[in-house]
């Protein structure tokens, strides 16, 4: 009997996120999915992978042996399915997390044509601030964003997209539109609504300001 490929995957995802319920997220099963798993593994191998220890989990000497295997394993199945070209062999779960402004732009276009080139991939969305998206990548919990730069985190890959120009819109009733040129200060004698506290671009528009 040989290992499965789930568990493999239970194994690698354990050991990265250093979580069995991460783990399980991650996979989109239970904990004790997870840690069946684990435990099917150990016993096939008849060797010891992992130490829980007050909350946390630990690899063992040969567990770590057994996860670069496991790692050239899952690796090797990914190459496979894309050398084969074929979108359909493509399923499970993407969870995609976009910012309100592509959502209001080209995110049903985009939607449109991935379920045109991989019909068997099921999106699981999440609408967020940037700040937002940006956390749950990095801790694993999204698996793509489209969001607005810049990046305060690690990641693991990034594509420019497009750009977005922007304008300052006011009430007539203001009278700003009488000004040539309209100055910063006079802009500041108005309230100013802008994008969250914890947005880049609430944070460049104070710095503006601030200037």
């Amino acid at each position: 009997m040989r290992p499965s490929l789930k568990q493999l995957e239970a194994l690698i995802w354990v050991a990265d996120l250093g979580s069995f319920r991460k783990a399980a997220d991650r996979l989109n099963t239970t904990q004790p999915n997870i840690s069946a798993r684990i435990a099917g593994l150990e016993t096939l191998l008849g060797v010891r992978l992992m130490e829980r220890d007050a909350g946390s989990v630990r690899l063992t000497a040969k567990g770590q042996d057994v996860l670069g295997h496991a790692r050239q394993v899952l690796n090797a199945t990914q190459a496979l399915v894309q050398s084969a070209s074929e979108a359909a062999l493509f399923d499970g779960t993407l969870r995609l997390g976009v910012t309100e402004m592509i959502v209001h732009t080209w995110l049903p276009d985009f939607l449109g044509q991935l379920k045109t080139r991989f019909p068997t991939i099921q999106v699981e969305l999440t609408v967020d601030m940037a700040v937002s998206l940006e956390k749950q990548l990095a801790e694993r919990t999204l698996d793509l964003a489209l969001q607005n730069a810049p990046f305060h985190r690690a990641v693991s890959g990034e594509i420019p997209l497009s750009t977005y120009p922007l304008i300052w819109v006011a009430a007539p009733s203001l009278g700003l539109q009488d000004l040539d040129p309209v100055r910063l200060d006079d802009l500041a004698r108005h309230p100013v609504l802008t994008h969250g506290r914890d947005t880049p671009l609430y944070a460049q528009t104070a710095a503006h300001f601030g200037q």
